[in-house]
């Protein structure tokens, strides 16, 4: 009699579970919305004949071994699509959540102060170059602010003035890398400043063009950390003509800060924030850009080892400044060779240009990459390894619009480059106003030819 009831609750689970998952997978299925309705309705239907027959042959069936095993399997399968999926949407609403920009700062003090710990300068006279309140607050404490408009200022009050001084961690690795302000000085401890951002669009991402900013922060680790860019991207894609244009600015090019209103190397913009990065390339395009994706060090390294190497197409042969050697032609890079290949610019002649030419043929090849068939076995462990490495606005409801109209359609891409071009220079800059830095002035002929490509592409000009 106990058999015979086990039997029957163990029918009874399946069919609930069956049911279950069923209602789970098409839920998930409108929820990301990538099928046109046809297709939506196909899977709909199908599932509720499935389960009928699935449902129909188990309770007609003896409880023997054969049949334990084939409801193992149609569970199991079941559970591994709707796991898939969740995971799919769990990842595209973390890299689309809106994040805080942190900001990190190092306290300084004398090199031959006995103060060793933040926690001994409470009380002190502490010295800033930027100053908020969260700044204050995750200090932890009690201190006498003194805020300086002169870098040099700052960093000479250690000699009387100030016990510590506190300053953003990009600018003192600039400050380090054309002065010698930091001789004299030792770290005693690093704090963060979390500020929340949000860059707003108003495209449709289907119905016309639009323009999507890449910005790839000199960093490893944290995706939201605010640093220098190194790659500055502009990616204008007609979701009509079906055409993408790869718009290369070099990380020095010499640009009008939007909301300081003073020039500066655009690799700096990112200092203060993504939307002082991307208002100034409004500024300098003449565009909107509609979307940001962020990226850094880890981020690259890491899609590029979990699809296991990438071919990237490279003009010259040459080395990198960090012993990478790449021969002209086609080169598969693991992790770190991408890295460098998109980084160097040292071993050119021509420096910035040629860099961003690399960075242009390495988002092609990804592209390439990612679109491949081959890529859906990696796929689970790519959204394991990038979850929290890359950050952007495009919303699920956005990808979702475009996959559709990608699967309806199925047109091949075609992915065109510009690259803006410029002038070596050396000019005094916002972020360090007392000594000329090296900065790309821009060609105003290569400039109107870019800003010409882009509005080509949008329609606006006729090829």
């Amino acid at each position: 009699m106990k058999i015979v009831v086990i039997k029957e609750i163990w029918k009874k689970l399946f069919n609930v579970f069956l049911v279950l998952l069923s209602i789970i997978l098409l839920l998930c299925l409108l929820y990301i919305n990538i099928f046109p309705l046809f297709i939506n309705t196909l899977i709909f239907l199908s599932l509720i004949i499935l389960n009928i027959i699935l449902i129909k042959n188990n309770n007609k069936h003896d409880e023997i071994k054969k049949y334990n095993i084939i409801r193992i399997i149609i569970i199991t399968i079941f559970l591994l699509i709707d796991f898939s999926i969740l995971k799919t949407i769990l990842f595209i609403n973390n890299v689309t959540t809106s994040k805080n920009e942190i900001t990190n700062y190092i306290v300084l003090v004398n090199k031959k102060s006995n103060i060793n710990k933040i926690k001994q300068i409470k009380n002190k006279k502490v010295g800033f170059y930027n100053l908020d309140d969260n700044l204050l607050t995750n200090l932890r404490v009690s201190i006498e602010s003194i805020l300086y408009n002169d870098i040099d200022d700052l960093y000479k009050s250690l000699n009387n003035e100030t016990s510590a001084i506190v300053i953003e961690e990009t600018l003192k690795n600039i400050i380090d890398e054309n002065t010698s302000l930091n001789n004299n000085t030792k770290i005693i401890g690093k704090i963060s400043s979390a500020n929340k951002f949000k860059v707003s669009k108003e495209s449709d991402i289907t119905s016309g063009p639009f323009n999507v900013y890449i910005s790839g922060i000199d960093t490893y680790g944290a995706i939201n950390s605010v640093s220098r860019t190194d790659a500055n991207l502009v990616l204008t894609v007609n979701p009509i003509t079906h055409k993408i244009l790869i718009t290369s600015i070099p990380r020095d090019y010499y640009v009008k800060l939007h909301n300081k209103g003073d020039n500066d190397k655009l690799t700096h913009s990112s200092i203060y924030g993504i939307k002082e990065s991307i208002s100034t390339i409004e500024d300098l395009l003449k565009i909107k850009i509609d979307y940001y994706i962020k990226v850094n060090f880890t981020s690259v390294v890491d899609l590029v080892n979990e699809l296991g190497g990438i071919d990237v197409l490279s003009e010259y042969e040459f080395t990198s400044s960090d012993g990478y050697k790449y021969k002209k032609g086609y080169n598969t890079l693991k992790g770190e060779q991408a890295l460098s290949f998109i980084r160097e610019r040292y071993a050119f002649k021509d420096g910035d240009l040629m860099r961003g030419k690399n960075q242009q043929e390495f988002i092609k090849s990804l592209i390439s990459e990612l679109i491949n068939p081959k890529m859906l076995l990696k796929y689970n462990s790519i959204l394991n390894k990038m979850s929290n490495k890359i950050t952007t606005n495009i919303t699920i409801k956005d990808i979702s619009s475009l996959i559709k109209k990608q699967l309806v359609n199925n047109t091949k891409w075609n992915i065109e480059v510009s690259n803006l071009d410029g002038k070596n220079s050396y000019e005094y800059t916002y972020t360090y106003p007392k000594e000329k830095l090296y900065v790309m002035l821009p060609n105003k002929d290569s400039l109107n030819n870019g800003i010409n490509k882009i509005k080509e592409i949008e329609g606006e000009l006729n090829g």
